[in-house]
């Protein structure tokens, strides 16, 4: 599935952006609103310029810090 990048303003009216995940530009346009944010710009990227945080998903996040912060604890001792 395609990831378009987005810009977009909070409700108290900071700048936010980062990448979603949808099949067209309406759906990423819908997945943006869905953050409670106001998209001022939505463009396609190429998969290989998505930033990593944004093509693992919740469950591989937590493994990743988890491990980090296990690595982080055996370096110290």
């Amino acid at each position: 599935m395609p990831f378009f990048a987005y810009r977009a303003v909070t409700p108290g009216g900071a700048s936010s952006s980062g990448e979603v995940e949808a099949a067209t530009r309406d759906e990423a346009l819908a997945a943006v609103r869905r953050k409670g944010l106001s998209a001022l710009e939505i463009t396609p990227v190429a998969a290989s310029t998505v930033s990593i945080r944004a093509r693992i998903d919740g469950k591989a996040r937590s493994a990743v810090t988890k491990t980090i912060g296990e690595l982080a604890v055996l370096v110290g001792a």
